[in-house]
């Protein structure tokens, strides 16, 4: 924990009863991919107190080690525009573009991590966004046609909120950019990664 601490931290601002609910949760947690989980959790609310709510510790809990290896999965393919995320609906079977079964799908339903029905993202005419992915790379999307767009997407729920920003993935997925790329330009939409790996530069110019 104390490498993922910022610096000048306080730890004794973090609130007695998070600490006591925390140790509940997490004291029998045996299997290392779960154990990475609580350990960025508890850097986390030591960095940021009352970032973490009890609800998301009763919710990781319940996890087991395929649980926690999905979710490490699912990082690197995700997008955050303001205060919510989402995962670009690129075709009707997305798990394959993900990297991930239909099985792994529905389990991260059923874990309360995605919701269950489609959405959209309305991008209004002449109008541009800067998204955020989960990599810390930046996106610019921009709609220079006269009418609205709509990109179907994936929301990811308030617990995936908050566990998100215990999770940091090193580099996304090259493949599934070019993918998102791809049907952005489909919908004659301006998509820009910002060139912050290199292997990304020449097909975002």
């Amino acid at each position: 924990v104390p490498k993922l601490l910022t610096d000048n931290v306080d730890p004794y601002k973090v609130s007695k009863d998070w600490l006591h609910r925390f140790a509940e949760s997490a004291e029998k947690c045996g299997e290392e991919d779960l154990q990475k989980i609580w350990s960025n959790i508890m850097a986390q609310e030591v960095n940021y107190p009352w970032s973490i709510s009890f609800r998301t510790l009763e919710q990781v809990k319940l996890f087991n080690k395929s649980d926690a290896i999905l979710v490490e999965k699912l990082a690197p393919y995700i997008i955050s525009a303001g205060s919510f995320s989402f995962i670009v609906q690129t075709q009707d079977k997305l798990w394959s573009d993900i990297n991930l079964s239909y099985i792994e799908w529905t389990k991260l339903q059923d874990i309360w991590i995605i919701q269950t029905s489609g959405s959209s993202y309305t991008l209004s005419s002449s109008n541009n966004a800067m998204l955020v992915g989960n990599c810390s790379s930046l996106y610019s999307i921009s709609n220079t046609d006269k009418n609205e767009k709509k990109i179907t997407i994936f929301l990811l729920t308030d617990f995936w909120q908050e566990l998100l920003k215990t999770l940091k993935c090193k580099q996304e997925d090259s493949i599934y950019l070019q993918i998102v790329h791809s049907y952005f330009k489909w919908l004659n939409l301006k998509f820009h990664a910002a060139p912050l790996v290199k292997e990304y530069i020449n097909w975002t110019k």
